[in-house]
């Protein structure tokens, strides 16, 4: 593919993403998420320094990693959050059974976490409600996981920062620091995505949710600085609670990031489903951004060249840009298909074989559309699905009258 249909594609992912992102009602979503990833952001770092305290480093080295680390996550009253975690931790009662607890106030922001993106990658199947519970204590293990890391990297990056030459300068260090900063965070939401994202991805799509969502809290961070700093009174109405309220809002803000580097996963991920679902909206015009993204599928045959046999089989559908085809059974012919019609479809629903031939009747340019992006295209747009199921319906009925000698 090359550098102009990739922009091309990307334009697409986004503006897509954007409109799954309103579809979904992410807002409100996000709104969820803040409540109970607030309530469980304290248990999961409680449980990181119990953990490393007890196996690996002093108490004091971690809670300064893990200061290091809401310092740069929350823009400001973090110490709320390090008082109450201090707090806990010097009542010396945390036992096997306490841990065990901890992890299980963690799960309902899992299972809401996991039921957001399932949302958003409409159509997967649901897990059984055991399983669906043990999955959810493995993703709080796996987070739980993540954030040590996050810990410890946080501990020996001065290590790292040190090692620097003498003449790296200030700059120097605030570059690599960025630069570190960032290549961090995209990998922790790789992962993190890996951990919750209720269908596989390959690296590259996860890698580019990750860094979107590493972007938008880039951007995010500093404006809500701004805001706190030029409106003080920003949550004045909640009187002493307002650190929590101002925190709430900063992890609401944090969502709607994540979940939108989620919608452009689930997007990058159906890139050709939309691509070909706009043939079925709006067919193109031969030289728009729509038609060049298509090239790459496209099939071109020459008249009275065949396009498949009767018994052939069918693991693809073709829609047809430019020409005409003849549909043929027992040699004789059934139907002219033309412009904007689609053929295939039904061999390919029900995987049996083709019940007639197809030939060009002139020269044609098919677009051909496997099974995968077929169904994705009717699990996702019912206005569609309705649509074919008028035109395949009117065929059925024109075959059956073609049986009868009617036409």
């Amino acid at each position: 593919m090359n550098f102009r249909n990739r922009i091309r594609f990307s334009w697409l992912v986004l503006k897509e993403s954007v409109r799954s992102f309103q579809l979904n009602n992410d807002f409100q979503t996000a709104a969820t998420l803040a409540y109970y990833g607030f309530f469980s952001l304290i248990p999961l770092l409680l449980l990181v320094l119990i953990l490393l305290s007890h196996f690996t480093l002093s108490s004091e080295v971690v809670f300064e990693g893990i200061a290091g680390i809401t310092e740069q996550v929350l823009p400001k009253f973090n110490d709320v959050i390090l008082k109450e975690i201090h707090a806990l931790a010097d009542q010396k009662m945390w036992g096997a059974f306490s841990i065990v607890i901890l992890i299980w106030v963690i799960t309902p922001f899992a299972s809401s976490l996991r039921s957001a993106f399932r949302r958003v990658f409409r159509g997967e199947k649901r897990m059984h409600f055991i399983k669906s519970k043990l999955f959810n204590v493995g993703a709080v293990l796996a987070l739980l996981l993540l954030f040590i890391l996050l810990v410890v990297g946080k501990i020996f990056l001065p290590v790292l920062m040190n090692a620097l030459p003498a003449g790296a300068g200030l700059s120097g260090y605030r570059l690599l620091n960025l630069l570190i900063g960032a290549g961090a965070g995209v990998v922790f939401l790789a992962f993190f995505y890996l951990v919750f994202c209720p269908v596989k991805l390959n690296w590259e799509q996860r890698f580019t949710g990750a860094a979107v969502t590493t972007l938008l809290l880039f951007i995010i961070r500093p404006a809500f600085g701004l805001l706190l700093k030029y409106n003080p009174n920003y949550g004045f109405a909640f009187g002493s609670l307002k650190a929590i309220f101002v925190l709430t809002a900063w992890i609401y803000y944090a969502f709607l990031a994540i979940l939108f580097g989620t919608e452009v996963m689930a997007n990058v991920r159906r890139r050709e489903a939309l691509l070909f679902r706009g043939l079925f909206l709006a067919p193109p015009s031969g030289r728009g951004a729509l038609s060049g993204l298509l090239e790459r599928f496209v099939r071109t045959y020459q008249q009275s060249e065949v396009i498949f046999e009767d018994g052939a089989p069918g693991d693809e559908m073709f829609y047809i840009l430019e020409g005409e085809v003849v549909v043929t059974k027992h040699g004789k012919t059934v139907k002219v298909l033309k412009r904007g019609d689609f053929f295939g479809e039904m061999s390919m629903l029900i995987d049996e074989p083709r019940t007639a031939g197809v030939s060009a009747g002139a020269d044609v340019r098919l677009v051909a559309i496997s099974r995968k992006n077929f169904q994705t295209i009717l699990r996702e747009n019912p206005e569609i699905v309705t649509s074919i199921l008028k035109t395949m319906a009117r065929r059925l009925k024109e075959t059956t009258e073609w049986k009868h000698g009617k036409i």
